[in-house]
């Protein structure tokens, strides 16, 4: 009864937790399974070479994200926590401002260094067909110019998470991230030029930030207004963003380090074998245990007090164990089933333990996405970042190790020990900022 009364005085309501979760789920599911049904028309419409350049493209366009040195995930963080505050918004407009302005100069300063690398990149470093040179750096360009919007884009959807209108966000990330896949295709009856496909991404990306910006001027009329780069409270924001972006670095750093080792160590021609189940179990993460932490992140930086943040973790937590536990379990029963029926046969036999060891990390994996919600949320970036520098010698090291004594099982077995003993850091991490017991363990049984 005393959890019900705390909860009620929340500014956003712990009931809606589940509604905007779900919301998130579909906004990461739906270009899932378009993409799923798409691939295969591009890889016979364009051949195998432009489809891979042109999921490089893709990548490119994902992680263009990083330029933002973390000012979107720190742009949520700062407009939720002051609308926690009562009466008059302040100085908060003028942040936002210069925070965007701050973003826009930056995405435009990783414009130019890509231009640069460009020509390079096309001519040398990728490797790729003479042929298909030319439209590819035409492709590169386009991309390159697609820096500042992707970045843009990221601080306006970041402001619309702060008021938790995840409806309003995901309404814009389902149809840019359709357009990924589907664009491609409505030009391939025309030109099978990369630079087309491209450019009806960056065509999509364009539309979205401006569709963002119009859904920001009605959501929160006041956000933003002439910015000034000089801005005090840009100096904090800025330094929080620095520290989500070691994190985001390091991260994706230590997801993929792994397979260079394998590469190196066995034969590329077993890396698939390794990437492939990864990317399934990352996918249901995706859809279920980061949906829900994404909608946690606006709702614990609101949050009043430790016992209000308390509840948020209890429930995002319950909701994780609720929609996540019965998929994994799934797929450690049908690991071999899911595997033959997706890749064949080859997979089945290569893939199977892999993937189950896959499963049991990716779900405490899942768990930690609460704890670490909370702590980013509540302005500690810093120690996120400060876990994943202390986790990379150790993790490097032990996967070298298990890839030469038990192959591609030894390296899941390196990521799974990492993802489990980081999630039991982020639970005591978050015990100590709540002052209370707040641990893998106590949190699970409360569920």
């Amino acid at each position: 009864m005393e959890e019900v009364e705390s909860l009620s005085a929340l500014p956003a309501p712990g009931h809606r937790l589940l509604v905007h979760s779900l919301l998130n789920g579909i906004g990461q599911a739906v270009p899932i399974l378009v993409a799923i049904a798409a691939v295969p028309l591009l890889i016979r419409g364009l051949g195998t070479e432009r489809v891979g350049l042109l999921t490089l493209s893709w990548s490119v366009i994902g992680y263009a994200s990083l330029f933002d040195f973390g000012l979107g995930r720190a742009l949520t963080q700062l407009v939720a926590e002051r609308r926690r505050q009562q009466g008059p918004q302040g100085d908060l407009p003028a942040a936002v401002s210069s925070a965007l302005a701050a973003m826009l100069l930056i995405g435009c300063a990783g414009a130019v260094a890509m231009l640069a690398l460009v020509p390079w990149a096309t001519r040398v470093g990728l490797n790729i067909s003479l042929p298909l040179q030319h439209e590819t750096l035409a492709a590169a360009r386009l991309l390159a110019v697609g820096i500042p919007v992707v970045v843009l884009t990221s601080g306006y959807r970041g402001i619309l998470e702060a008021y938790e209108r995840f409806d309003l966000a995901n309404a814009v990330r389902v149809p840019i991230g359709i357009s990924t896949f589907i664009g491609p295709l409505l030009v391939m009856p025309f030109t099978r030029s990369l630079a087309w496909a491209v450019g009806v991404l960056l065509a999509a990306r364009v539309v979205g930030l401006v569709a963002l910006m119009l859904l920001v001027k009605r959501v929160a009329p006041t956000l933003p207004r002439r910015p000034s780069i000089a801005h005090p409270s840009l100096a904090p924001v800025m330094r929080c963003g620095a520290w989500m972006t070691v994190s985001n670095i390091l991260s994706p750093l230590m997801s993929s380090a792994d397979r260079f080792f394998i590469s190196a160590m066995i034969s590329a021609s077993v890396v698939a074998y390794y990437t492939a189940p990864y990317e399934m179990v990352t996918r249901l993460m995706a859809m279920i245990a980061l949906a829900v932490a994404t909608s946690l992140f606006p709702a614990f930086a609101r949050a009043a007090n430790a016992a209000d943040a308390r509840i948020l973790l209890k429930r995002g937590v319950r909701l994780i164990v609720a929609g996540f536990v019965p998929v994994i379990l799934l797929v450690l029963v049908l690991a071999p089933f899911l595997l033959r029926l997706w890749l064949g046969e080859t997979f089945a036999r290569a893939s199977t333990t892999v993937l189950r060891i896959f499963a049991i990390g990716i779900l405490m994996n899942g768990f930690a996405q609460a704890p670490f919600a909370l702590i980013q949320a509540r302005g500690r970036a810093d120690l996120t970042a400060k876990i994943h520098l202390l986790e990379l010698p150790f993790y490097l090291t032990s996967v070298f190790y298990l890839i030469r004594g038990y192959g591609i099982e030894g390296a899941a077995i390196a990521w799974t020990v990492r993802v489990g003993a980081e999630a039991v850091v982020l639970f005591a991490v978050a015990r100590y900022m709540l002052g209370d017991r707040v641990s893998v363990t106590s949190v699970t049984e409360a569920a």
